[in-house]
């Protein structure tokens, strides 16, 4: 386990490392029931990441410089709103 993430609407996300290179998160409903795997893209982590009812945002190094990137999760309706 590496960090745990509280979603929108009572949902709960754990953070946990399945390679070397990569993250998976495991969604749970607001009654602890596992209900979901996510998977983040390559490249894409989610050290620093805050979720809000979108997705989630981040401050990414780019070229040398920060700049702030927001994801947005649409197959998830259930938790996260679709706009």
């Amino acid at each position: 386990m590496k960090e745990i993430y509280a979603f929108p609407k009572g949902y709960l996300a754990v953070s946990r490392i399945s390679s070397p290179d990569e993250t998976e998160i495991d969604v749970f409903d607001p009654e602890g029931k596992y209900i979901y795997i996510l998977k983040t893209e390559q490249g894409v982590s989610l050290d620093g990441a805050e979720f809000y009812d979108f997705g989630f945002g981040k401050l990414e190094e780019r070229d040398d410089l920060s700049i702030y990137v927001e994801y947005r999760i649409k197959n998830l309706p259930e938790i996260f709103r679709d706009n």
